[in-house]
């Protein structure tokens, strides 16, 4: 029994190490910086701005950065107007099509902000692409929106009034977005990262003109909800994107596993 153990431990060692070797990302903002190469714009400017600007030019209306202590990262409006920007967002570069996109949300739960909050997937940000994934921070709805041209927003998904006191609280999000025809999409709201307590999960299907790859990130909108609605504010915390491997690539990689493990055992 032992070396069947031993010999499982090694097929699970195998499998996550060849997993891992995706173009996946993670970012704690340990030591209070940024560990990917993010870029922040907003709904005004439709502009880049680097972490740490004042936001994107001409008009800075947002700031993005990292919270120390405490090692999370902040994105909080400048102009103190929930009209300007309605809706901030930051992302890496790396381009994804089926994934997994993760991370704790309301990081600071001492802001007051009643925004939507949550996580992009498939983010074309060049021409406003995007499906989304928020809290509402007022309410406690769930939902998942598809963005198109950043000024069509149409909820294809939705969970309502879930969480009491939503803004009091932090919260772990998860953003399933896999296919093609339809793309299926899941999110799941869970009480923290250790994914044992799912507090809510939402579901969609598009296949009207989907959004096929792009990048992830994450989101902070205006809530006209709110009592009224707060400016853009924000807080994340070991956000991360990893690919979702089809499943003929694990049964490749269980394959190469075993014929590992046996290659081991014949060397014995």
């Amino acid at each position: 029994m032992e070396a069947r153990l031993r010999q499982f431990g090694l097929l699970v060692a195998v499998l996550c190490a060849t997993t891992a070797a995706y173009g996946n990302w993670v970012d704690n903002f340990d030591d209070g910086t940024f560990d990917q190469g993010w870029i922040f714009s907003d709904s005004v400017n439709a502009a880049i701005a680097s972490p740490g600007d004042a936001a994107a030019t001409p008009t800075p209306t947002f700031e993005a950065r990292v919270i120390s202590p405490g090692d999370y990262l902040a994105i909080n409006s400048l102009t103190g107007d929930p009209r300007s920007p309605v809706m901030t967002y930051g992302f890496t570069p790396d381009v994804f099509s089926n994934v997994w996109v993760r991370g704790l949300v309301n990081v600071d739960t001492t802001t007051g902000s009643n925004c939507d909050i949550g996580l992009v997937a498939r983010g074309d940000l060049t021409i406003g692409n995007a499906y989304v994934l928020t809290l509402d921070l007022a309410t406690g709805a769930f939902d998942i929106t598809k963005v198109t041209g950043l000024t069509s927003q149409v909820g294809i998904g939705h969970v309502g009034n879930l969480v009491t006191n939503p803004d009091q609280n932090t919260y772990f999000m998860e953003f399933d977005v896999r296919d093609v025809s339809p793309v299926k999409l899941i999110g799941r709201l869970y009480e923290d990262a250790t994914m044992a307590n799912l507090i809510a999960e939402v579901s969609a299907l598009d296949s009207s003109s989907p959004h096929l790859a792009g990048v992830s990130g994450v989101v902070v909108a205006v809530n006209e909800q709110g009592n009224p609605p707060t400016p853009i504010g924000g807080t994340f915390d070991n956000v991360s994107s990893q690919t979702i491997p089809e499943p003929a690539t694990l049964s490749l990689l269980a394959l190469g596993g075993l014929a590992a493990l046996a290659r081991r055992r014949r060397r014995k």
